[in-house]
């Protein structure tokens, strides 16, 4: 309403309130005026809100409802108030109401939707908000706003958050019943009432009772909302387990699951009635059924728990039994990430992540290769170098399969055309975050999450795309981890640290313990500001705690020269490095920092150099040159 200030007041009943009254008043501050009907308190709370300024009026209503007693505070109104926002004491306005309300209300208006804070992690539209004339309350509980028969609804709407509910778990509801039954005696047609009366019975434990009510809820003709509808079947399911009987029970699940097919309520109510009687199947296909579903209503039949760990627990579970031990650690992980202060989740995934391991711990490191590439803004072109890295793996290590992980492949690149019979493509959106943490932009980043969580699922030899295999890596298969060399005295600008472990190469068996370390820690290192910590400092002092969990060898296997030896790329010491490094498994080529010096290698450089590398690699070129018609100058 532009040409007029809306004059607003909030209004609400009281009876023995007086912890909340300031909280309350304080919320509701900016109002024009703040009316408590007060129904026969005998603490502070006439006194406390009098204090506080507000405009307290003492009521009674015998025998006790509430919609008569909201109407005789609404009658107390002052008939000059524009908006009237019905509250109980504990809830609470949130900052920024009342700018909202003044946003969104028009000349014509005469009710407002807004967002709701149940609590217990529920949210839900409500509708208490309404004109001070053409409304009065009906039900005698759960009572509600309807507009007198002569008044034309018209309706605002907003997506704000504008009410917070904060009860006090002490006070008592046991009333709610009684005056259920008699809302619905009042008002036979109201499916609303008609289900909370017949959830109620099930929270006073009259099963019997509350089927009865259900069933005759779901036979109404207006109850029509298959949400409440599916609340109702789900409530339907509950009596029945407590009554024993699990394959009615089994049948209401089913139905509320066929009546909201969106909803992860019903299907996690099935996970939980199959759980108890240890058919895993189908309890596993249950759980995975409501992970499936990924969007959250925001409606009152919303129950909290679905989303935490829940089905991830279930699934777990389930996959144990099934014989699925890597899905059981997996989901283990998420239902802990959900729910981590569960101290029986936690248990649960130790004693799962250690089963596993001793499956493996006697098995080989299976022969699978792991490269990535992902493009961004500061990635590298990918090179002759890296279809190198790819093609010596093929042809030394003879892996059962080769997996390239990649975002987005690149356009117009010989090399990768080259490189793609080779390989198993695994397209995949490359990591913004890990926990929170951002990667930014970097593309080194993005590789660093993925190599770690794909050996640690899959296990195999993860290669960077600039390490050359010269040897099989057999010897090392029955390690339970590897790790690629401690380097000693390394400094440059950028570190200060001088002892590394590196990253460039991994063998390890699937969910393998050092691994699975280096993931638990890898957000905190992230957080250091010191170039690539989380990948090369971080696994060093995880080493040091525990280096019985892998096996740290020599740097001369996999780098046998640092980043400033050139040396292994010069012409006329090619025999000399031919023989000092014949005995490694790897070169690495520090791509990141020899870019330069790289760019000249190519197939027809490659063929005629007599550097030590082209000692080496040389086997490896296309004769015929016919990829780099346009190579620059020759290496050495």
């Amino acid at each position: 309403m532009a040409n007029k200030r809306l004059k607003i007041c909030v209004y609400a009943i009281s009876k023995n309130e007086e912890k909340f009254i300031e909280r309350f008043c304080d919320s509701a501050k900016d109002a024009d005026l703040i009316m408590i009907a007060d129904t026969g308190s005998t603490d502070g709370t006439v006194e406390t809100a009098v204090r506080c300024g507000l405009l307290v009026h003492e009521i009674c209503i015998t025998p006790w409802r509430f919609d008569l007693a909201r109407n005789a505070a609404l009658a107390l109104i002052p008939r000059d108030i524009d908006v009237c926002i019905s509250l109980d004491i504990d809830e609470l306005l949130q900052p920024g109401w009342r700018d909202e309300i003044e946003r969104v209300w028009k000349d014509d208006t005469t009710r407002l939707r807004y967002m709701f804070d149940w609590g217990c992690g529920i949210q839900f539209k409500y509708e208490k908000i309404h004109a001070r004339h053409g409304y009065l309350w009906h039900h005698p509980c759960h009572e509600y706003p309807i507009p007198d028969g002569r008044i034309t609804e018209v309706w605002a709407d907003t997506d704000m958050l504008l009410a917070v509910h904060k009860p006090d778990p002490t006070k008592s509801r046991g009333q709610y019943l009684d005056l259920l039954e008699l809302s619905v005696k009042e008002d036979p047609l109201c499916p609303r009432n008609a289900f909370y009366y017949a959830r109620e019975l099930s929270f006073h434990q009259k099963y019997d009772e509350s089927i009865a009510a259900l069933k005759r809820y779901l036979a109404m003709p207006t109850a029509t909302w298959m949400n409440e509808r599916c609340y109702a079947m789900r409530t339907m399911g509950r009596c029945y387990v407590e009554l024993g009987d699990v394959w009615e029970a089994e049948r209401w699940f089913m139905q509320a699951a066929v009546e909201a097919p969106n909803t992860r309520e019903p299907w996690c109510e099935l996970t939980l009635l199959l759980h108890g009687q240890k058919r895993w199947p189908e309890c596993y296909a249950a759980a995975m059924r409501a992970l499936a579903i990924k969007d959250r209503l925001q409606v009152y039949t919303c129950d909290p728990t679905v989303w935490g760990h829940w089905a991830h627990d279930l699934a777990s579970i389930s996959a144990w039994h099934m014989g699925l031990k890597d899905v059981a650690v997996e989901q283990a992980e998420l239902a802990l990430k959900a729910t981590p202060d569960d101290p029986r989740l936690a248990a649960n995934l130790i004693w799962c992540r250690s089963s596993v391991a001793q499956d493996h711990a006697d098995k080989p490191v299976p022969n699978i290769v792991h490269f990535m590439y992902f493009q961004g803004e500061k990635s590298r072109p990918f090179s002759y170098i890296n279809w190198l890295a790819v093609k010596t793996a093929s042809e030394v290590q003879k892996p059962d399969v080769i997996f390239m992980y990649y975002n987005q492949e690149p356009e117009n690149n010989p090399y990768w055309e080259r490189m793609k019979p080779l390989v198993k493509l695994v397209q995949m959106e490359a990591p913004t975050e890990y926990r929170g943490i951002s990667l930014r932009d970097y593309p080194q980043y993005w590789a660093d999450v993925v190599r770690l969580q794909k050996v640690y699922a899959h296990g195999g030899i993860y290669l960077d795309t600039d390490a050359l295999l010269l040897k099989p890596l057999h010897e090392f298969m029955g390690e339970e981890c590897t790790l690629g060399g401690l380097i000693e005295d390394m400094t440059t600008l950028e570190k200060t640290e001088k002892e590394f472990i590196t990253n460039g190469i991994l063998i390890a068996k699937p969910k393998a313990r050092f691994i699975g370390a280096w993931l638990d820690e890898l957000d905190e290192g992230l957080k250091n500001p010191t170039w690539a910590w989380h990948a090369v400092n971080l696994p060093l002092l995880i080493y040091k705690r525990n280096p019985n969990v892998a096996k740290v060898l020599d740097h001369q296997k996999f780098l046998p020269f640092l980043f400033e030896d050139y040396a292994v790329l010069d012409a006329a010491r090619g025999e000399e490095q031919y023989e000092k490094h014949k005995d490694a498994h790897m070169f690495h080529m520090w791509e990141t920092i020899w870019q330069p010096q790289l760019e000249g290698i190519n197939d027809e450089t490659l063929s005629i150099s007599t550097s030590g590398f082209a000692r080496f690699f040389a086997k490896y070129a296309d004769k015929d040159w016919a990829m780099d018609k346009q190579a620059k100058d020759v290496v050495g």
